[in-house]
């Protein structure tokens, strides 16, 4: 569909999915895309072919990939394309750092269950006010943040001798260190914005590693 007044430079396809969304002060509405599984698979070969990483193509991976989506979409109640709406699935983003970033808010609802989280949903985010996941824990409410150090973020390795470089976290020149606060402090501010009982910081580290 189409806004004319005062949206000439907007235009949004006909999806799937309503989301509020104000302009000029007025309510209106915006689709958004609900994927399906079908596409998720597409998406998965698009990247293989992009990055020409094999694990992508592999059957063993790939079945343990949709196992866990399953899973997850029974924990949460959800579908799969509802599921993958929530955890910010982005199919035109064709990097492993994305596809790291989308399995570190998945494996988290497994976090969240194994140690007592229930109704675990998670947000989609609309702004940075909104948190990745609520959940409760006992009959206390819960928001979670999530964030993702993947390779990108990998420790500087030393060119002679080939071990990883001021690994320790601990130590002020760690990459790790660095990159681990930078990302943490901006969750942070976030949960700060959120009043709840309990606020969660949780971290993923190279998850497709």
């Amino acid at each position: 569909m189409k806004f004319r007044q005062n949206c000439d430079k907007i235009t949004y396809s006909i999806l799937d999915v309503l989301v509020d969304i104000k302009w000029n002060g007025v309510t209106m509405v915006k689709k958004v895309k609900n994927y399906t599984e079908d596409e998720f698979k597409l998406y998965l070969d698009n990247l293989y072919q992009k990055t020409n990483d094999a694990r992508l193509i592999d059957p063993k991976t790939r079945s343990r990939i949709f196992k866990r989506m399953d899973e997850a979409c029974e924990i949460t109640g959800l579908s799969f394309p509802d599921l993958l709406q929530r955890l910010d699935f982005k199919p035109r983003d064709l990097t492993i750092e994305a596809l790291e970033a989308f399995f570190a808010e998945l494996r988290s609802i497994f976090w969240l269950k194994k140690f007592g989280f229930t109704t675990i949903a998670p947000q989609q985010a609309k702004n940075n006010t909104q948190p990745d996941f609520r959940a409760k824990y006992g009959e206390k409410e819960s928001v979670i943040e999530v964030f993702c150090l993947t390779k990108e973020h990998e420790q500087e390795r030393d060119i002679v001798t080939g071990p990883y470089r001021d690994f320790d976290p601990e130590f002020e020149g760690s990459k790790f260190r660095r990159d681990f606060f930078t990302k943490a402090k901006i969750k942070k501010k976030q949960l700060d914005s959120i009043n709840s009982e309990i606020k969660i910081l949780l971290c993923a580290i190279n998850s497709t590693q």
